[in-house]
């Protein structure tokens, strides 16, 4: 029998058998879940990363734009890895297997990263080196499951996306990186609040929410305290700032968008337009399927080794009877 194709993000395998004993599945390969890199433009031309591919789930490029930090391994369950463009040289920084979601330092340095408790409900944020001179640091335990979207010039806070301990509920919250701190709500509320990204001026601080019924990208000031414009006019995730903070691209279903932005002293923003498609939805526990190159402004997108078109559906027909087949003959 093929494989039954699963999502390695959530462990959910593709299959279900009706009362009849009809059987339908996704088939899959043994490169699921196996994934690579690539630079993408505005004209969504492609350039593969000299990296073999592997379990990687989430990715921040440098400040400078030379080197990439990556989960390599589920978000929770995996280790961080710091890959040199120029030397292609690809360098592993933690070693514990229960990490996720790693960020730089703004002045590329130290790599700050998140790690969660065998409950997968309590978080300590690490600080290490980035060229692993010295062991981790825990620099802040925020509670819940947290993962650290954005730091402070100076390293002495953070923006961190925050899943409460009640279901369905996520928040953005803002914590200075102490042991004894707490976090203070930028956003909340009933609906899931989510994917923060600050913008290069630490003005404004773009997110989704799906308090409309399906999620769509919003931008407030930092303080929380002004106003919610809302960008997407179509559903919308995972919103990133372009370097210059002109624009703010997000994620569509499979199509990558991107909204003009006024830089002037109120917030406005234009039309969204594709920019390209297909872009493959990771579906990250900390929403991270791409990242923007704060040097060429170009993206750099996880993708699998096997992108085909939309997956197949395989029916069997007495399927109840094929099992008890199989299962008498090995008898």
């Amino acid at each position: 029998m093929p494989l039954v194709e699963r999502d390695v993000t959530t462990g959910a395998a593709h299959f279900a058998c009706a009362a009849d004993g009809t059987f339908a599945m996704v088939p899959g390969s043994a490169q699921s879940g196996i994934f690579r890199l690539e630079w993408i433009d505005r004209q969504g031309a492609s350039e593969p990363l000299a990296l073999a591919p592997g379990m990687y789930h989430e990715l921040r490029v440098s400040p400078d734009g030379t080197r990439v930090a990556l989960l390599n391994g589920q978000s929770g369950s995996g280790d961080v890895w710091i890959y040199d463009f120029a030397r292609q040289t690809n360098t592993r920084l933690t070693f514990t297997g229960k990490n996720a979601a790693p960020v730089w330092s703004a002045d590329g340095r130290d790599i700050f990263y998140t790690s969660f408790d065998p409950s997968g409900r309590a978080t300590t944020v690490y600080r290490k080196p980035a060229d692993g001179s010295r062991e981790a640091a825990a620099v802040a335990m925020p509670g819940g499951r947290a993962y650290v979207a954005w730091l402070s010039k100076d390293g002495t806070a953070a923006v961190l996306d925050f899943v409460n301990a009640g279901p369905g509920m996520a928040d953005v919250v803002r914590m200075n990186l102490r042991p004894d701190a707490q976090p203070t709500l930028i956003v909340g509320g009933a609906a899931d609040s989510y994917g923060a990204s600050v913008s290069p001026d630490g003005r404004w601080i773009a997110y989704h929410s799906d308090d409309t019924g399906r999620p769509e990208i919003y931008v407030r000031d930092m303080a929380g305290t002004g106003g919610r414009w809302q960008v997407s006019n179509a559903g919308g995730e995972e919103p990133h700032w372009s370097k210059d903070g002109r624009e703010l691209y997000y994620r569509t279903g499979h199509r990558m968008m991107a909204a003009p932005i006024d830089r002037g002293a109120a917030f406005q923003s234009g039309a969204p337009r594709v920019l390209f498609e297909p872009v493959y939805n990771l579906r990250s526990d900390s929403l991270r399927t791409y990242d923007v190159d704060p040097a060429s402004g170009r993206l750099l997108i996880i993708r699998p080794v096997e992108e085909t078109q939309p997956p197949s559906i395989r029916l069997t027909l007495h399927w109840f009877d094929e099992v008890r087949r199989l299962t008498s003959s090995s008898r």
